[in-house]
């Protein structure tokens, strides 16, 4: 995962706890003056981000679920807090097909920003100690999509069957895995 985006987020995260999900990517946002707006693109546009004298301008498309605009949402803050503040100057947009396959850097970042900010692994291993153990009932504690979540407990390696829709989980010590990014 790359790490940039993960530990940017990790630090907005540590904020929220388990009563605060799911985690209010729209309202963070504005709250650090960073407004997203949501326009209508065709289907295969999931939104963009870009600076503009001296302003971001952040939007997703509002024909998407809203588990989708939410990882979009939160893809191109990633964007924003990791790339154009460190004086990046260029367009992020994202496409419905770019998201998990890119081999971009900025993208993979913005991914692993977007995971950790939706699904915080300290958030995360928590519901799993309360005995959650369906992958539907997790994704839908944190608002994301059953896909989202499933890519998320791989990137922290937690054992998970999607056809079964079951997560394997000792709460039992320390689990092994999601221990460490």
């Amino acid at each position: 995962m790359p790490l940039a985006g993960y530990l940017c987020a990790e630090g907005i995260t540590r904020q929220f706890r388990q009563a605060d999900l799911p985690v209010p990517v729209f309202d963070l946002a504005e709250s650090i003056d960073l407004p997203i707006d949501r326009h209508r693109f065709s289907s295969n546009i999931c939104g963009f981000c870009s600076r503009f004298r001296g302003e971001y301008i952040v939007v997703v498309n509002s024909i998407h679920s809203d588990t989708r605009q939410r990882f979009s949402a939160a893809h191109e803050l990633g964007h924003c807090l990791c790339h154009l503040e460190s004086g990046v100057h260029r367009v992020f947009h994202c496409s419905t097909g770019d998201l998990l396959a890119s081999k971009s850097l900025y993208e993979r970042q913005a991914n692993a920003f977007a995971a950790e900010l939706l699904m915080p692994r300290r958030l995360i291993v928590e519901v799993l100690n309360t005995g959650c153990r369906k992958l539907s009932e997790l994704a839908g504690l944190f608002y994301v999509s059953c896909e989202a979540m499933h890519w998320r407990l791989q990137t922290l390696r937690v054992d998970h069957d999607t056809d079964l829709g079951y997560v394997f989980w000792k709460t039992r010590g320390r689990h092994r895995a999601a221990s460490s990014e």
